[in-house]
């Protein structure tokens, strides 16, 4: 998904699709996991964690893609799908 919507971005370089492209990967690889995570607390599961970022520069391209995902999606972007998952 994130390759097709960076892909309408448009005069775009190379190096610039690929740091994009990798961004929103990011972004999408550790929203699912904070979902899944999600789930097995509201299941009851208290012991395991949400994602730790592996340093300021993983953070930075996760905000980067959600970013980037939200300005070129903003009708999922209205309806909340690249909001960060709420910790219970």
């Amino acid at each position: 998904m994130s390759d097709l919507i960076i892909g309408q971005m448009t005069g775009l370089t190379n190096s610039q699709f690929l740091q994009y492209s990798d961004a929103a990967r990011i972004f999408l690889r550790v929203q699912a996991f904070n979902q899944a995570i999600r789930i097995k607390r509201i299941a009851g599961n208290k012991t395991i964690s949400y994602y730790t970022f592996v340093d300021n520069t993983e953070r930075t391209l996760y905000k980067q893609g959600q970013f980037i995902l939200s300005q070129n999606d903003p009708i999922s972007a209205a309806g909340g799908l690249y909001d960060d998952i709420a910790e219970i």
